[in-house]
């Protein structure tokens, strides 16, 4: 069986999962739609696929599945729009703007019916599963530390603006809201101190969150950081043993006093597999197929907003918030 396949929007995050679709037998990309003519040419000449401007053009041809990789303020109605269609969607991170918009796709998704995965490609990097399957062999996560910088803001001239992006958090750390809950489970209450240096929005931030049991993690990021290594780093604490990632090429696990650490690394691989994007699209590919189930409800992408949200609102008043 094969999926026939179209993406909207043509950027970096759009070429990137063109060439892992394009490297699955599985996944017919019929057609790539972009407003900008000569990025949409470029992308579908690389897929073998037709180029088109609209999202509606994808719609008239009948697609099993479209990817939403366009800028974060289109996604809620891309989505929707799709879902209503009878289309599967894969959409990029973030689900949506706001808690309310997010709230939508998961009622448009619930009503059609159809497979709904967001863009937390960390979940299929091998380092992150090397941790993932640690923990559901046995490893007990009591605290967890995440920094997880950006060298600059000025890649893409809407990235500072909230009202494009839904904020700094919102765009790339709710990576890690996800991975939290994927290691621990659902917080019950956070604390966040955010600061708006050297641009005009909020783009450091310190943010710790509690959970039932004692257990604990704090997230520090910043915008501004230069682009050093590793700019993404995970120490995950358990009894006597810890496991560290180093950005998605090192893995270390540290099994207790006295004992040989061991690392994995994961250089050679080619980054589309080092990142995970890739593994999650051959499982989105599956579901669509029928071949596997879906990675994660759009239940998982709004609870991840909810903490975008309540580190906010933290922000904001001071205080330490509920969940």
């Amino acid at each position: 069986m094969t999926a026939r396949i179209g993406i909207l929007g043509a950027g970096d995050m759009g070429r990137t999962h063109g060439e892992c679709l394009r490297e699955d037998s599985r996944a017919d990309v019929v057609a790539v739609a972009d407003p900008d003519s000569e990025r949409a040419d470029l992308l579908a000449h690389q897929c073998g696929a037709r180029a088109l401007e609209s999202l509606e053009q994808l719609l008239d041809l009948g697609l099993d599945a479209i990817y939403v990789t366009s800028p974060n303020w289109t996604h809620q109605e891309a989505v929707s729009r799709a879902l209503d269609a009878g289309v599967h969607v894969f959409s990029e991170k973030p689900m949506a703007l706001t808690l309310e918009d997010a709230k939508t796709i998961v009622e448009h998704v619930e009503r059609s019916g159809k497979i709904y995965q967001l863009g937390f490609n960390r979940r299929f990097a091998p380092a992150y599963q090397f941790v993932r399957q640690k923990v559901d062999d046995g490893f007990t996560p009591y605290v967890i530390n995440i920094r997880m910088n950006e060298g600059e803001m000025t890649n893409r001239p809407w990235i500072t603006d909230r009202t494009k992006t839904g904020g700094y958090l919102n765009e790339n750390t709710i990576h890690f809201m996800d991975m939290v809950r994927w290691l621990i489970g659902d917080p019950t209450e956070v604390f966040c101190l955010a600061a708006a240096n050297c641009y005009p929005d909020q783009v450091d931030f310190v943010i710790a969150f509690g959970f039932d049991g004692g257990r604990m993690a704090s997230v520090t990021t910043s915008g501004h950081a230069s682009w050093f290594y590793p700019w993404e780093r995970m120490e995950v604490v358990g009894n006597h043993e810890a496991l560290v990632t180093e950005e998605v090429l090192r893995v270390m696990h540290s099994p207790g006093n006295k004992q040989a650490a061991i690392w994995q690394e994961f250089f050679q691989l080619p980054k589309h597999e080092q990142w995970g994007y890739k593994g999650e699209d051959i499982h989105f590919v599956s579901a669509v197929l029928g071949e596997a189930e879906s990675a994660f409800t759009a239940s998982e992408g709004y609870k991840a907003m909810c903490l975008v949200e309540a580190c906010y609102e933290s922000a904001r008043t001071g205080q330490k918030v509920t969940l």
